[in-house]
């Protein structure tokens, strides 16, 4: 279950975008370190002054050998805090994590940042350097889709999994406190909650599908509107801007439908930081009507659930996040393919005047398909030369790889100068 759960979050995908983001190895490390050093210190604090404040609130402060909270704290800190010691300790903890929570944000924020530019900006030049074979695969509305929205979305994911950690990390540091109060009723709640888990893992995994459906779909409106305008004046002369109107919009039906059931699944992992309080504080109302020892452990219970709001917000939070990463993986697929076009060749400029072009039986290859066969040919520059032949048998074809806009699959076209001496046309090119 764990290993189909993580699949549908698609993370092998991310990190394969962030290879190639190229970001220094080391200096990542250092920073998501501390990063989630404070998160662990901000937890705990957390955890702490719940737990003090709900001794403050039960009475701790009057008697403490009559509070089994406080006599749990006295015996932690192995001593016996003064009542104003203690309200100063509660007042330190929440000055200390207002702080740590501005570090998280600006974190997060200056993170997104710094993602959503290094990727944008190496999808931009792995368009510009593509092979011009692969980039015409691409409609320019698709690729202008991919290097904006697509781009933003791949980047709300690859920062949701830093916010997915941090908020598991709080998690389970808030459920080890409830776990050091009380393990008995601790347990018994998780109990009740725990078929959730199987839930929330099929909501995930149709997020997951939906989200590469609307991806798609998305890409395919951009590329539809984008061709639309392209051809403004064809429409004009046309005269029929319904017909075209209407082709352009075609997919917003398609895309609005998946989007309005993405909202639905949407909305139930959303409310789970109300569903799961709700379940709890219905079982320790059965437990107070059916068990005459429930008053020993009101203070206990108010602690733990005093403790269970903070917990079920923090795991309502990691619920979110891992919503968004079922919600948002469909991006991946078209960023991660931008990211691995086939990268043209480098080539040489040849700084001599090229008298000739030699072709020697030039073969070329498009998607598997043999275009051009055997063709062996030689171009002298300044004397005229006409190619003639149908529509679609390899004119523009031969033109393109003479000026090397293609490669042949061998070896055969070579540039010449004036002594005689030839340069491959795979390695280098010339400016006239």
């Amino acid at each position: 279950m764990v290993i189909l759960f993580i699949k549908n979050l698609h993370l092998d995908k991310a990190f394969e975008i962030v290879q190639h983001l190229a970001f220094k190895r080391k200096k990542i490390v250092l920073i998501f370190l501390l990063y989630f050093s404070i998160t662990v210190i901000n937890a705990i604090i957390d955890s702490a002054s719940v737990i003090l404040l709900v001794s403050i609130f039960t009475g701790g402060l009057e008697d403490y050998t009559s509070s089994p909270l406080m006599l749990k704290l006295v015996t932690f800190f192995e001593f016996t805090p003064e009542p104003s010691a203690l309200l100063l300790m509660v007042f330190l903890a929440f000055s200390t994590r207002l702080l740590l929570f501005f570090t998280i944000q600006i974190f997060d924020g200056v993170m997104s940042a710094k993602i959503r530019q290094r990727l944008q900006e190496k999808i931009s030049y792995s368009f510009l350097r593509s092979n011009w074979l692969d980039m015409c695969q691409w409609r320019i509305g698709e690729a202008i889709g991919v290097n904006t929205m697509e781009a933003e979305l791949a980047t709300k994911y690859l920062t949701s999994v830093i916010k997915a950690v941090y908020f598991l990390i709080t998690t389970l540091i808030m459920l080890l406190a409830a776990v050091w109060l009380d393990w008995k009723v601790t347990l018994m709640l998780l109990a009740l909650v725990s078929p959730f888990v199987l839930i929330l893992q099929w909501i995930f995994s149709i997020q997951s599908k939906l989200s590469k459906k609307i991806a798609t779909t998305r890409k395919e409106f951009s590329a539809d509107i984008t061709e639309r305008l392209h051809s403004y004046l064809h429409i004009l002369a046309n005269n029929n801007y319904d017909y075209y109107y209407n082709s352009g919009v075609d997919q917003q039906k398609k895309m609005t439908r998946l989007q309005i059931l993405l909202t639905y699944f949407l909305t139930i992992t959303g409310s789970f930081n109300i569903i799961l309080p709700t379940i709890a504080l219905l079982s320790i109302y059965i437990w107070s009507n059916f068990s005459q020892d429930f008053l020993e452990y009101i203070e206990v219970i108010a602690s733990i659930g005093v403790l269970g709001t903070r917990i079920s917000t923090q795991l309502n939070g990691t619920i979110a996040s891992f919503g968004n990463l079922s919600r948002l993986s469909g991006s991946l697929d078209s960023v991660g393919k931008a990211l691995q076009l086939k990268k043209i060749s480098t080539k040489s400029l040849i700084d001599k005047s090229i008298s000739s072009i030699y072709l020697n039986k030039v073969n070329f290859k498009l998607n598997q398909k043999k275009i051009l066969s055997n063709i062996s040919l030689k171009i002298n520059i300044g004397q005229p030369l006409v190619v003639s032949g149908n529509s679609g048998k390899g004119k523009t074809t031969l033109i393109n790889l003479i000026s090397g806009i293609y490669s042949p699959d061998n070896d055969s076209i070579f540039y010449v100068d004036k002594s005689g001496k030839k340069y491959n046309s795979k390695k280098y090119y010339v400016n006239n």
